[in-house]
This record gives structure tokens, sequence and C-alpha cells, in this order.
């Protein structure tokens, strides 16, 4: 070829690199964000509902991509063979730190499985933002909890977080109710002395002590010992109690306590418990004063909300067969995570980040506002968004119906 004719053509190669414009912000690249969830056995129905709840957000919301960059979910199943298997859960997610383009996860759904998938995502930094595992001892070395928090995060700085109330504020939330709504001002607070009742009685009285009232009989006591339950509700009755509170569960007899109360107090006097109580059992073991208990359960009841409910509306178009009482709080889980990415994304001059990047995005989150309302995360990961609703009993026979949301 003549040397004009090269000359020619290398200056049309260089005109034709120039024209082209700078290089796009970021290499080519897909994000995606998994979702370990039980999809078989008798959770399935939880499980599916918080991963149609996660991909409502990336696809409804997102529309399936971050700052230009394509996004897809990448699910696995806490579940195989139909049983819950955290050691499964924990081996998933191992899978997903070891994948760079997996930059967050939304789950796990059961505290028992976060205590396995916590450790091992937290070696990779990669963050794990949860729509239910409310155990208070994934964050704060609460008591009771020994040093779990601490040792789960052998490796570096805290990357769970969760979008529901720790179940150790759960007391404290029917506390504020039968205070505020019921107007109670003397209570008798009683435990069947075991570790999970005695934590709920000693919540429930500091919270009313922070509301300048005090129960006007506490006590710790087995249920099924008549002696022991008399003596307790004669007590409180001579002491003018108008409500009674008792922290345990339905195994362990607490129901027995409402059942006894009939001929001692009249009919009005509520009983108050925990979500332990909220079952068929404590209905039985009430019978036949089961009418009038009140019980609470970490988060929005998903029919009764003060807010979100154009999401619902949305997302029941979507998915019409799928909405549960974790899908909100999976539809903002997501959400967090998502925004946590995008600004990773911008950070990094539209290149993929790293998952240390998103961790401390997430981390970082300050009032994002999702269906269920504004979300901060403390230091720990817990949200500053504490709802609770309360179930109360009526009807013959008695059944368990929604009565009102509290927000701590």
């Amino acid at each position: 070829m003549p040397v004009r004719r090269v000359l020619t053509a290398l200056l049309g190669l260089v005109v034709a690199a120039c024209s082209a414009g700078p290089p796009a912000p970021h290499s080519v690249f897909t994000i995606e964000i998994g979702v370990a969830v039980p999809q078989s056995g008798p959770d399935r129905v939880v499980g599916l509902s918080v991963l149609d709840g996660v991909r409502y957000e990336v696809n409804n919301v997102w529309h399936g991509r971050v700052e230009g960059v394509p996004v897809n979910v990448r699910d696995f199943d806490s579940t195989p063979g139909g049983v819950r298997d955290a050691i499964a859960g924990a081996d998933n997610i191992g899978r997903l730190a070891n994948d760079s383009s997996v930059l967050g996860v939304v789950g796990p759904v059961y505290s028992a499985e976060a205590e396995r998938e916590i450790p091992v995502a937290n070696s990779a930094h990669l963050a794990l933002v949860s729509p239910a595992a409310s155990n208070e001892c994934l964050t704060r070395d609460a008591p009771g909890c020994a040093s779990l928090a601490t040792e789960l995060r052998p490796g570096g700085p805290n990357n769970f977080f969760r979008v529901v109330a720790a179940d150790d504020l759960a007391a404290p939330a029917m506390a504020a109710y039968a205070s505020g709504t019921l107007k109670l001002s003397s209570i008798a607070v009683a435990s069947d002395g075991q570790a999970y009742g005695k934590a709920l009685a000693d919540a429930f009285e500091a919270e009313l002590r922070k509301r300048s009232s005090s129960p006007v009989l506490r006590s710790d006591f087995d249920p099924r010992s008549s002696t022991d339950l008399d003596a307790f509700l004669h007590t409180a009755a001579g002491k003018g109690a108008k409500g009674v509170y008792f922290g345990g569960r339905d195994a362990g007899g607490a129901c027995l306590t409402r059942s006894k109360m009939t001929g001692v107090f009249d009919g009005s006097v509520p009983f108050l418990g925990g979500d332990a109580i909220l079952t068929p059992v404590c209905l039985r073991d009430a019978a036949p004063n089961a009418a009038g208990m009140q019980a609470t359960l970490n988060g929005a009841d998903p029919d009764h909300l003060s807010s979100g409910m154009a999401t619902v509306d949305a997302f029941k178009a979507a998915y019409p067969d799928m909405f549960g009482r974790y899908t909100l709080p999976a539809i903002d889980a997501s959400g967090v995570l998502l925004a946590a990415i995008s600004r990773a994304v911008k950070a990094a001059g539209g290149n993929l980040p790293s998952k240390e990047d998103v961790r401390a995005q997430v981390a970082a989150t300050r009032d994002y506002k999702g269906a269920l309302g504004a979300t901060t995360f403390d230091a720990r990961g817990d949200t500053t968004l504490k709802i609770f609703s309360v179930y109360t009993t009526s009807g013959t026979p008695a059944a368990w119906s929604w009565a009102a949301e509290v927000r701590l």
C-alpha cells in the first residue's frame, strides 16, 4: 500500500477514535444481590413472600438496574428437604461471599440461621439485611446473651442489619400501649420464672417506670401451681390492679393465669403478654375467660398499616397470590440494600464497588423512605423504626384479631 494511503488510513482511525467520545464510566459488569430464604417445606410461604418482595423492589421500583448497571436476584433455598437447616444456609452465604458480583444479601429470615450466617458473611464484609431475624442477641450483648453479638463478628465491622425491631422491645411496646391506649395505671406484673418470661416481665416493668409508673405487684412463679397462681391473683386484686401482664409461654401455662382470673377480677380487666401467647393453645388454656387478652408481635400487620398502603396495592397487582407478613419488610430491606449499592457505585466512579464499600453504605443508611416508614440503622445494625402490632381476643369462641400498631 502506498505511504500516502497508509497515512490516510491511520488518520481515519485516529479521527474515529476521537469522535467516539470518552469511555463508558464503568466496565461491563452485573450486580447481584443474594436472597437465602425457605423455599420448601412448611416455611415455604414465608420465604417466597420475602423473595417476591425483593423481586418487586428490584423489578418494579429500580426497574432491574442500579446506576445503569443490571441487577439480578440470586436466590438459595435455606430449607433443603423441607426442613430448616442453618448449616445449609451458612453454606449458601459462603457461595455468595466468594462471588465478587454479589454485593449484599436480603436475609436471613430466622434468628437461628443468622447465628450461622453472620460470621461467614462477616469475614467477607458481606452485608446481610434481614426482614425478620429479631433475636436481640444478634446485635448486642443484652442480658442473657453472653457475648454472642461480639462472637458473631470475628473478622471485621458489623455486617448484619435488620429492618424489624428486636424481640426485647416487645414488652416495652405493650407497656406503651397499656399506659397510653388502655390508660391502665394499676398493673400487676408476673412471669413464669423462666429466662424468656422473666425478661419480658422485667422489661415491661422497666418501661412502666420510665413512664413514671410502677406495678402494684411484681412476682415470679409457676402458673401451673394453683396455690401460687391463686395467691398472686388475690393479692393483685387486693392492691387494686386493673390489668395483669404475664411474661411466659403458652407451653408453660402462661394463659392458665387468664382462666383463673374469673371470679377474682371482673371481665373488663385485660390480660397482657408477648407473642408466645398469641396461639390457639393460649385460647384453650384461658377458656372460658379467653376474651380480653392482648399480645404484641414484631412488625406491622400487613392488613392494618399506618403507612405503605400504596406499596401494598402495587405489590398485590404485581404478585396477586403472594403477600404476607414479611413482604413489606423484604421490600424495605432490599430497597435499603439497593440504595446503598447505588451510592457505592457512584463513589466508585461507576465501577463495581467492593463488598466493604456496600457494607459501609448500608451502615450509613439514614432516613431511608420505605413502605414501613423512615429507616435508620444504629451502630449495632438495629433499625430505629420500631414497629409492633397488638392483637386482642374477642368473640365466642374467642379468636385473635389485630387491635393496634405501636411505634416506639
